[in-house]
């Protein structure tokens, strides 16, 4: 190969995407990772929290529950490198109500720390590697909205056509249930990938700060000191 051929910007393009692309199929060391984030001059703190990530699974997508084609629900679990402190577990509290503007309910069995808010689940379980993080919600009433707009659309169908074998004006008013009831029907196609992808980046950002308190906890020395102030928690129901 002549060393001293040059490239034009479309064939660096080339090269590199293609070297890239096996290099990922290869696989790299973490000692290799670091040295490539040094020589572009990505932080090192930021490239151990980044595979650390990695490592835990925080990095993974959520897994998307689907039913006739559309996110109903969103589940991510991740082993967090280290065990929760009772003050890290109230910072993150503080953060989910923050993050869904919810108060919620937070709940202890035994070692199990849980905090929810309707179908909204973030549970903290100890494992022998550390502290597992599982996050997972449903959107309540998903499918209603199709299902009642369909059924609706059908029965003013109905009405329509009955309609058009009498008056135009009952034509008319007919016709308007039809379009609400259709709107009804296509909305969740229009809103429910949204939510989905809303969802799926709130339980990313968790899975970061999760990891980070886990693998640093707050300095708090009086964490565990029984006069010091705490939310009130919900009994177990």
């Amino acid at each position: 190969m002549d060393e001293t051929r040059r490239l034009n910007e479309s064939e660096v393009t080339a090269v590199l995407k293609r070297a890239a692309e096996e290099s990922a199929q290869q696989g790299l060391t973490v000692a290799q990772v670091h040295e490539i984030a040094a020589d572009v001059g990505l932080a090192p703190d930021a490239v151990r929290r980044a595979l650390i990530e990695s490592a835990n699974g925080a990095l993974r997508p959520a897994s998307v529950e689907t039913s006739l084609g559309l996110p109903i629900g969103i589940a991510k679990d991740v082993v967090l490198p280290g065990v929760l402190t009772n003050a890290a577990w109230d910072v993150l509290v503080s953060t989910l109500r923050a993050t869904f503007n919810a108060h919620g309910k937070e709940q202890r069995s035994g070692v199990i720390r849980e905090w929810r808010n309707g179908r909204l689940r973030i549970a903290v379980e100890p494992t022998a590697a550390g502290d597992r993080l599982r996050m997972s919600t449903q959107k309540e009433g998903a499918l209603r909205a199709p299902l009642v707009g369909s059924a609706g659309a059908m029965i003013y169908a109905a009405s329509l056509y009955a309609a058009s074998t009498a008056k135009p004006v009952l034509l008319l008013l007919a016709g308007i249930p039809v379009a609400i009831s259709g709107a009804l029907a296509v909305w969740p196609f229009l809103s429910l990938p949204r939510w989905s992808r809303n969802r799926s980046e709130q339980f990313d950002a968790i899975a970061r700060m999760a990891t980070e308190l886990a693998a640093a906890p707050p300095r708090d020395m009086l964490a565990d000191a029984p006069d010091r102030p705490r939310l009130p928690r919900e009994p177990l129901q």
